[in-house]
């Protein structure tokens, strides 16, 4: 409770603020900056920006180049919640392998990788599959109470280009990105929302 002046003040001019209300006025804006300076968990989490982490990269016994990653940053409320309505819902990915030429810009070759999850509510569980170029090349089943987030960011590693097809003696790099969405720029040119480019190191593939 405010204590009252031991003596009448004259009241403030209509329009104009007195000292008390200035300091309490003052007082009210430094809370407020405070409270815009400590982040909530909720901001925090949207300030985690999608990035592929943890790219592995290797040649397998039968001459192909594997592949694996994971996506952090991207599996949100929203998105579980539209797979938990049936509706399909996940990632694409862009997957290239550069290789290096003299002189001359690299060149590359590109596949596309989805992970897509969709919720069976008759049976109670997901079921994530993984396409490479629209080709189905693997399915996992997860129980509904199953770690849906592993299974839908996690890529094992699998087989994504044939390194026979590489030119011998030339050093490779594979890179790889998530596709978010699309937007337009100036209203009207179509422009792609992704991720940053995580890289392997340079290698040559056993042929």
């Amino acid at each position: 409770m405010t204590a009252l002046p031991p003596y009448p003040q004259r009241p403030a001019a209509r329009g104009r603020l007195g000292a008390g209300s200035w300091r309490a006025l003052g007082a009210g804006l430094a809370s407020l900056a405070v409270l815009t300076l400590l982040p909530t968990a909720g901001t925090a989490a949207r300030d985690v920006k999608p990035r592929i982490t943890g790219l592995r990269v290797n040649a397998n016994e039968a001459g192909q180049i594997m592949v694996g990653f994971r996506i952090q940053g991207a599996f949100d409320e929203r998105l579980r919640e539209r797979i938990d309505s049936g509706l399909p819902g996940g990632f694409s990915f862009e997957i290239q392998l550069l290789r290096e030429r003299f002189w001359w810009f690299d060149a590359h070759t590109d596949r596309r990788l989805e992970r897509t999850a969709s919720y069976d509510a008759v049976a109670m569980e997901y079921r994530v599959h993984t396409r490479l170029d629209g080709d189905l090349v693997a399915t996992r089943v997860v129980p509904k109470h199953g770690d849906l987030l592993e299974a839908l960011t996690v890529v094992e590693p699998l087989p994504v280009f044939p390194s026979a097809d590489q030119p011998r003696g030339k050093k490779v790099q594979v890179r790889v990105r998530a596709k978010l969405g699309s937007s337009h720029i100036l209203g009207f040119i179509p422009n792609s929302i992704t991720t940053a480019w995580a890289e392997s190191l340079k290698f040559r593939p056993r042929l």
